[in-house]
């Protein structure tokens, strides 16, 4: 096993993952590839490093001399920093901290994987008569992977309002709107179906709380 000193002072528990290439191109991960960031510790001590956060197993993943690491136990950590964006820990894993207004949301990203194509020959997949290259051939390779198939990502994240040092949890439109008196939440439906809003993704949740608390 190498040994890791300096690194294993800041992320006291992690695996090795050298199988892995260091710059992932799907939307398994949150980053287009490995990004500048920090994490700050709970003895307000920072160490640096590139990031990226897997959405689908929901670990984050740090460079330690060129091997991609991911963090087994974040329980000495105070607040991971990436590319301007805050990400703070949650049970065993981590959720962006994306201030707005008067509220804080966060963001629990989770991407669920679903085969929808085997692979053949040369890493090609296979549905109906439309082909695809498989971007993640080389990684599993690496990796030992038996696994014949590509895959899609749909996203499956739980928003949280933080208000008043408590969470109050969403996943839709439906349980957004319960979170505002009814009066309020009539507007706000109609805002929802005017301006098109997913809450797949994260910018439109945030334009939608900026609407949600502008008032309050």
């Amino acid at each position: 096993m190498k040994s890791l000193p300096l690194i294993c002072l800041i992320f006291c528990c992690c695996f090795n993952l050298e199988a892995q290439e260091t710059t992932p191109s799907n939307k398994e991960y949150l980053f287009d590839s490995f990004t500048d960031g920090k994490a700050l510790l709970k003895n307000k001590r920072f160490n640096q490093t590139k990031f990226n956060y897997n959405c689908v197993y929901q670990e984050l993943h740090f460079l330690n001399n060129g091997e991609d690491m991911t963090m087994d136990n974040n329980s000495n950590i105070d607040t991971i920093y990436i590319d301007n964006r805050k990400f703070i820990p949650h049970l065993n894993r981590f959720l962006e901290y994306i201030p707005v207004n008067n509220t804080v949301l966060l963001v629990d990203y989770k991407t669920k994987a679903v085969p929808f194509a085997k692979k053949g020959a040369f890493g090609i997949a296979t549905q109906g008569s439309v082909q695809a290259i498989d971007a993640n051939q080389t990684r599993q390779q690496k990796m030992g992977s038996t696994d014949n198939y590509v895959y899609k990502y749909n996203p499956e994240n739980t928003y949280y309002l933080l208000q008043n040092q408590k969470r109050k949890k969403f996943t839709n439109a439906k349980s957004f709107l319960k979170l505002f008196p009814k009066e309020q939440s009539e507007s706000i439906s109609s805002f929802i179906k005017d301006q098109k809003i997913s809450l797949n993704q994260v910018n439109e949740i945030v334009k939608l709380l900026e609407f949600a608390t502008q008032a309050q």
